[in-house]
C-alpha cells in the first residue's frame, strides 16, 4: 500500500464526502416525513390500506439504511479531521486544509503560509501528508516511514 497516495486520495475526498452527507441529510428529512405520514394514517383504515404496510416497511428500511450511511460517512470525516488536527505544526494543518479541502491555488497557499516559493509549498505538502498518513493509520505504519518521507521532502 502506498500510504502517501492513499492519504492524498482520502484528503481529496473530504469536500465530496461533506457534500454527499448534506444531500443524504435532505433525503433523510424527506423520508422521515414520508414514514411519519404513513405511521400516522394507521387509524384511517381505507387510506392506509392503499399505501400498504409493505410500502411503510420499505420506506422505514430505506430510512434506517440512509441513517447508517450518514453516520458512517460522518464518522469517517471526523477521523480525517481529527488526524489533520493532531498534526502539531499549524502551518502543515493550514496547508492540508487549503490544498485539499478548499482547493486553493498554489500561489494563494504560499501567501496563506507566508512562504516565498511554490517549491516550499510542495516540500511542506509532502511533510504534511506524511504526518497525516502516520496519524490516520497510526498503528499500521511505522513512524520511521513518516519521518523518512518528511526528510525526503
Amino acid at each position: 500500500m502506498d500510504y502517501f497516495k492513499e492519504a492524498e486520495q482520502i484528503l481529496y475526498s473530504v469536500p465530496k464526502k461533506e457534500a454527499a452527507i448534506a444531500q443524504m441529510a435532505k433525503r433523510r428529512e424527506r423520508l422521515s416525513k414520508k414514514v411519519a405520514a404513513k405511521l400516522s394514517c394507521e387509524g384511517e383504515k381505507a387510506e392506509c390500506e392503499m399505501t400498504g404496510k409493505q410500502g411503510l416497511l420499505n420506506d422505514a428500511a430505506e430510512l434506517a439504511e440512509l441513517i447508517k450511511s450518514i453516520n458512517d460517512a460522518t464518522d469517517e470525516l471526523e477521523e480525517i479531521h481529527s488526524a489533520v488536527e493532531a498534526i502539531d505544526d499549524e502551518q502543515l494543518r493550514t496547508l492540508l486544509s487549503c490544498w485539499y479541502f478548499k482547493r486553493m491555488t498554489k500561489e494563494r497557499i504560499a501567501e496563506e503560509l507566508d512562504v516565498w516559493s511554490i517549491g516550499t509549498v510542495y516540500v511542506k505538502r509532502k511533510k504534511a501528508i506524511a504526518w497525516f498518513a502516520y496519524l490516520y493509520w497510526g498503528r499500521y505504519i511505522d513512524e520511521k516511514i513518516a519521518k523518512k518521507a518528511a526528510k525526503k521532502s
